[in-house]
C-alpha cells in the first residue's frame, strides 16, 4: 500500500473515531441541556416548533431582507387596523427571529396594549390580552427561558393590564382568568399558609413529566396530556384504579377514540367535580351550596362523593389539575407550592391575575435568568421587581382575597368580590425590605462605579434607595387598613416601621395613630370605601362569636362609621343621598351568614342565627338629617332579603341540625318599611337619569 493511502486510511479511520465519539457524546449532553432547561436548535424548538427551525435556516442571508419587509408591512398593517393581518406577520416575524426577545416583546405589547385597546367589548379586547399573554407564555419564554425581559413583561400583563384599572375592562380581564383558574384548581381552602399549601400539596406531588419537549403538545388543535403518566399512577395506586373504573360506569373516560388523555376530558370530569361535589373547594362557587336532589341520585354524583373512593379520587383530581396547569398554563406546580412554602411564605389566590404576575417576576428574578447578579442589568432587574412588589402589595391591600360566585347566565363571567389580604401584609414589608436593601447595594456599585461622591447622607442607609416610594406607600396604606379593620396593634407595628425605617431625625410621623388615619383618610374612593367597610365590618360581624362584651364589635362599629362619614363628606350631591351606612352593613352582614367561608371565616349555622339576632339589637337606631329618610334601619332589615336568597341553600343546612330558617333568622321589625324606602329612592334616581338621547 501507498504511503498516501496509508494516510488516507488512517484520517479516515480518526475521522470515524471521531464521529462516534461526538455521537456518544451527544446523548448526555442533550441530557444535561434538559436538565439545566437550555434551549437550543434541534431540541425542544426543533420539535414543539419546526417551523422555527425550518424558517431560520432556509432563507440563509435573505433572511435579513426579509425581516425588513416584514416588519414594514406588519407596522403598516397596525396603523390601517387590519389587525388580524397584522398577527399573522408578527408571529412569522417572531419565527424569523426566534432568540431575539426583544421582538417577542415588542410583538406581544402590540397585541395586549395597543391592538386591546382599538376595540370596544370586554371580550373583543380580552382575546387580543390573551394573544398577547400567550405569545410570551407559550412561545417566547419556551423559547429563551432565561430571558429577564420575557418574564418581567409576562408579569407586567398580569400585573397593570388584567390586575389594574388603567383598563376600563379590566373587571372583564379578571372575571375571565378567575372563571379559568376557577375550572382548574377550585377555591382555596380556609387558613394559615400551611393549610393552604397542604391543600395544595398533592398537586404539587402528582405525577408529571415536566420535560419541555413535553410540555402543551397539541394534535389538530387537541391539547394532549401524559396518558403515560395516568396509567403508571393507575397501576401504582388501587384506590385510582378503583376510582378510575367508577367513573367509568358514571359514563366519563379519561381517553379518546384514539386512547389520548385530553384536556377536554380533563376538564369534564373537573367541571362535574364543581357542580356535584359536596366538597368544600367545590361548593363556594356555587349558587346553591347545596346539590339538588335530582342530581344527588345520578351514577357520577356518587361517584364523586363516595367516601370510599375520597383517597384515589384526590389524587385523581391532583393529577388533573397538575396537568392543565403545567401544559395550557405553562405554571409549574412545585414552584408554585415553593413560592407559598419558602419564597413569600403566605397563601396566595392564584384566581387573582396578581398572583401570576408573582408567579412570573419570581420566576425572572429568583431563576438567574439573563443575568448571575442584579447589579448585571440593574434596569431590568428594578422594574421586574416592582413587578414583583406591586403584585404583593395588591394581594394584600385590595385583591388578596376573592369571593367567587357562579353566574347561571354566563359562566365563563362570573361574580367576583375582591377583599385585601392582611395575611400577605408582612410578607410585603418583608420583601420589600430585602429587595431595597438590593436596590440600595445597587446604587452604592454604581456611584463606586461611576466614581461620583456619595454624601454622607446618602450613605446614611438604605432610605434614599429607588424603591423608597413604593415601600413608604405601602406601609401608610398597611396602617391605614388595619385601623379600619380595628386592628389596632398591627396598625401600631406599621407605623413604628414606618418611623423607623424611613424616618430618622425627620419627625414626620410623630403623631398618634388615630390622628395619623384622621388626617390621611380624606376623600376616598368608592372602591377604597367599599373594601375598608367590608373587611371592617365582617371583622366585626364575627367578633360577636367569641367577644362576649361585643368590645371589638363596637371598635368595628366605631371606625365604620369614620370611613362612611369621610366618605359621605368628599362624595357628590348625588351620592349624599345614597343609601346609608346601614344598608352597607346589611349587605356585609347577609353575605356574612349566607356563606362566610366567603369572608374568609367559619360559622356553625346556629352562630349565624345568634350574630343576626345580636346586630339586630347592638346597631344603634339613630335620626339621620343628612338622608333622606328619617329613620336609620338595623342591617338585618336589609340582610333578610339576601338570606331569603338563599333560603333553600340555608333551609336545608338547617335541616341537618333540626332547625328552621326561620328560627335562626326572624323577619325584622321594619323590614317592610325599609325595603319601601329602597324602592323609592331607586325610583327617585331612575326619574332623576335623563334618558337616552
Amino acid at each position: 500500500m501507498s504511503p498516501s493511502r496509508v494516510k488516507q486510511t488512517a484520517w479516515s479511520l480518526i475521522a470515524v473515531g471521531a464521529l462516534t465519539g461526538a455521537g456518544l457524546l451527544q446523548q448526555p449532553i442533550d441530557r444535561r441541556i434538559e436538565r439545566e432547561d437550555l434551549v437550543l436548535p434541534g431540541n425542544v424548538v426543533a420539535q414543539n416548533h419546526p417551523q422555527i427551525k425550518l424558517l431560520t435556516n432556509v432563507f440563509g442571508g435573505f433572511r435579513s431582507v426579509i425581516l425588513a419587509t416584514l416588519w414594514v408591512r406588519a407596522t403598516k398593517a397596525h396603523q390601517e387596523g387590519n389587525h388580524y393581518d397584522a398577527l399573522q406577520l408578527a408571529r412569522l416575524i417572531c419565527e424569523l427571529e426566534p432568540y431575539d426577545p426583544g421582538v417577542w416583546d415588542y410583538q406581544s405589547w402590540q397585541m395586549a396594549w395597543n391592538i386591546s385597546v382599538t376595540k370596544r367589548t370586554g371580550e373583543e379586547r380580552w382575546r387580543w390580552v390573551s394573544n398577547g399573554m400567550k405569545l410570551l407564555r407559550d412561545e417566547g419564554i419556551a423559547i429563551n427561558p432565561r430571558s429577564l425581559i420575557l418574564h418581567k413583561s409576562l408579569g407586567w400583563i398580569f400585573m397593570d393590564k388584567m390586575g389594574s384599572d388603567t383598563d376600563e375592562q379590566h373587571r372583564y380581564y379578571k372575571a375571565r382568568w378567575a372563571y379559568l383558574m376557577q375550572r382548574v384548581l377550585g377555591a382555596p381552602p380556609l387558613g394559615e399558609t400551611k393549610v393552604v399549601a397542604d391543600a395544595f400539596r398533592p398537586i404539587a406531588q402528582a405525577p408529571l413529566d415536566r420535560t419541555r419537549r413535553r410540555q402543551g403538545l397539541r394534535d389538530a388543535g387537541v391539547m394532549i396530556l401524559q396518558a403515560d403518566q395516568l396509567a403508571s399512577l393507575a397501576a401504582g395506586d388501587k384506590g385510582v384504579q378503583a376510582c378510575l373504573d367508577r367513573l367509568a360506569q358514571a359514563g366519563w373516560n379519561p381517553r379518546d377514540e384514539k386512547g389520548r388523555l385530553t384536556a377536554p376530558a380533563a376538564y369534564a370530569l373537573l367541571d362535574a367535580y364543581a357542580e356535584l361535589s359536596d366538597d368544600d373547594a367545590a361548593a363556594p362557587a356555587r349558587f346553591e351550596v347545596i346539590v339538588p336532589e335530582a342530581k344527588r341520585a345520578t351514577p357520577m354524583y356518587k361517584a364523586l362523593n363516595d367516601p370510599a373512593l375520597a383517597a384515589g379520587r384526590g389524587k385523581l383530581l391532583a393529577f388533573l389539575r397538575a396537568q392543565l396547569l403545567w401544559n395550557e398554563f405553562k405554571l409549574d406546580p412545585q414552584i408554585m407550592l415553593r413560592m407559598m412554602e419558602e419564597t413569600y411564605r403566605c397563601p396566595l389566590e392564584w384566581r387573582a391575575p396578581y398572583a401570576h404576575g408573582l408567579y412570573w417576576a419570581d420566576l425572572g428574578i429568583a431563576g438567574g435568568h439573563d443575568i448571575q447578579a442584579p447589579e448585571d442589568n440593574s434596569t431590568d432587574w428594578l422594574n421586574t421587581a416592582r413587578t414583583e412588589l406591586t403584585c404583593l402589595k395588591n394581594m394584600a391591600l385590595g385583591y388578596g382575597r376573592l369571593f367567587y360566585t357562579y353566574n347561571p347566565a354566563d359562566p365563563e363571567n362570573p361574580r367576583l368580590q375582591w377583599l385585601p389580604d392582611p395575611r400577605v401584609i408582612e410578607v410585603v414589608h418583608r420583601k420589600m425590605t430585602e429587595r431595597a436593601w438590593e436596590s440600595y447595594r445597587i446604587d452604592m456599585a454604581e456611584y463606586k462605579a461611576n466614581k461620583v461622591t456619595v454624601t454622607r447622607d446618602e450613605a446614611h442607609g438604605f432610605a434614599l434607595n429607588k424603591l423608597r416610594d413604593g415601600h413608604v406607600n405601602f406601609l401608610i396604606d398597611a396602617v391605614m387598613t388595619l385601623c379600619a379593620y380595628g386592628w389596632q396593634d398591627e396598625a401600631q407595628h406599621y407605623y413604628d416601621e414606618l418611623r423607623r425605617l424611613y424616618d430618622p431625625d425627620k419627625n414626620l410621623y410623630v403623631v398618634g395613630l388615630a390622628q395619623f388615619f384622621d388626617e390621611r383618610f380624606k376623600n376616598p374612593s368608592v372602591d377604597t370605601t367599599r373594601s375598608q367597610l367590608t373587611g371592617c365590618l365582617a371583622g366585626g360581624f364575627y367578633s360577636l362569636t367569641y367577644d362576649a362584651k361585643a368590645s371589638h364589635y363596637r371598635d368595628a362599629r366605631q371606625w365604620a362609621q369614620i370611613i362612611w362619614d369621610r366618605f359621605r363628606a368628599g362624595a357628590s350631591e348625588r351620592v349624599q343621598f345614597a343609601p346609608g351606612l346601614e344598608v352597607n352593613a346589611g349587605a356585609v352582614l347577609g353575605g356574612l351568614l349566607a356563606e362566610p367561608r366567603n369572608y374568609g371565616f367559619v360559622i356553625p349555622l346556629w352562630q349565624r342565627g345568634e350574630i343576626y339576632k345580636q346586630v339586630g339589637r347592638l346597631w344603634p337606631t339613630v335620626t339621620d338629617p343628612t338622608a333622606a329618610r328619617k329613620v336609620a334601619y338595623s342591617p338585618p332589615c336589609y340582610a333578610y332579603s339576601l338570606l331569603l336568597a338563599s333560603r333553600a341553600g340555608l333551609s336545608r343546612l338547617a335541616e341537618r341540625e333540626n332547625l328552621t330558617f326561620d328560627e335562626l333568622f326572624p323577619k325584622p321589625e321594619g323590614y317592610e318599611a325599609a325595603m319601601e324606602e329602597l324602592r323609592e329612592l331607586d325610583r327617585s334616581r331612575d326619574a332623576e337619569t335623563p334618558g337616552p338621547g
